[in-house]
């Protein structure tokens, strides 16, 4: 092998070990629907943020309503607007980031997801300043097809905080199961 490719290789490397980053969180997601009820969930993440490649790739562990279930997503970020596609393709969207580029400190959304019976949006607030914490607020509005209007169906707040590796790899198996 080429011992200059080698040494181009060896840099490219450790330049992209520099760029991403992943990090773990543990956390309670507390959901109020339309009729007042009041659920409290556990809610985990994995966040890899690769600043060379412009993306944020999440795993999210949070309950569906069925049981737990993993949803990842990609964000693709421009300067300080980015996209999002679910990794089935349901869900999409789009927002803006607030601060220093990858040091963050809010982030605006606005996410739709379309079946055949409906269509929903959810409208994203997450707080980033504090490097202790991430909270975050969703507003989920319901629209049925054929029928005039959205309604707003439940609003969910996350207080997320990070921790290693193993205590989220614990916390992963114990929700899904694995």
């Amino acid at each position: 092998m080429n011992v200059k490719f080698l040494a181009f290789l060896l840099l490219f490397v450790s330049a992209q070990s520099v760029f991403a980053e992943t990090h773990y969180y543990v956390g309670e997601a507390v959901v109020t629907k339309s009729d007042g009820t009041i659920t409290r969930e556990p809610y985990i993440i994995t966040r890899t943020s690769d600043s060379a490649a412009g993306t944020i790739t999440e795993a999210v562990v949070s309950n569906s309503g069925t049981g737990f279930k993993e949803n990842q997503s990609v964000m693709k970020v421009t300067g300080s607007h980015f996209t999002m596609t679910e990794s089935t393709g349901t869900v999409t969207g789009e927002g803006d980031l607030t601060g220093k580029p990858w040091k963050w400190t809010f982030l605006r959304a606005e996410f739709k997801m379309k079946t055949n019976a409906y269509s929903m949006r959810i409208v994203d607030y997450n707080f980033l300043a504090d490097p202790n914490s991430i909270s975050g607020h969703k507003d989920f509005y319901l629209t049925i097809n054929g029928v005039p209007g959205e309604k707003l169906i439940q609003q969910e707040d996350v207080v997320i905080h990070p921790v290693d590796k193993a205590k989220f790899e614990g916390e992963r198996v114990r929700l899904l199961g694995r």
